[in-house]
């Protein structure tokens, strides 16, 4: 475990951000915290989940997802990614970071909540 503030040297230094969800009803319905911070930190994400989180990476275009719990298909995405070249990592993780910025920030937010009532 580390400090929230010392993550972003430690996502700094990957070359893909990778988190694995079992297949639950809570994580299926919403987009889970570690999905936007990894995308706002500029890195291809790549996600083992279903629902809300896969669909989120999908329309960012910044990485990859796979089903919850299929190995197979996870091995695949890794050696497809292993065989990309930096560049377009690199154009993924910033898809991510724009797609953050433009869906998730705190401005953004603000203004769909002051919509909502």
């Amino acid at each position: 475990r580390h400090p929230l503030e010392a993550m972003g040297k430690f996502f700094a230094q990957a070359d893909v951000l990778y988190f694995a969800l079992k297949d639950s009803l809570i994580f299926n319905l919403t987009c889970p915290a570690k999905v936007q911070a990894y995308m706002s930190a500029g890195r291809p994400v790549l996600a083992m989940i279903n629902g809300e989180g896969a669909k989120i990476v999908e329309d960012a275009a910044c990485g990859f997802s796979v089903p919850a719990a299929d190995s197979e298909a996870l091995a695949e995405v890794i050696c497809k990614m292993a065989a990309m070249d930096k560049e377009e990592l690199a154009a993924m993780g910033q898809r991510g970071k724009s797609y953050c910025e433009k869906h998730f920030s705190f401005n953004q937010n603000m203004r769909k909540l002051t919509e909502m009532l």
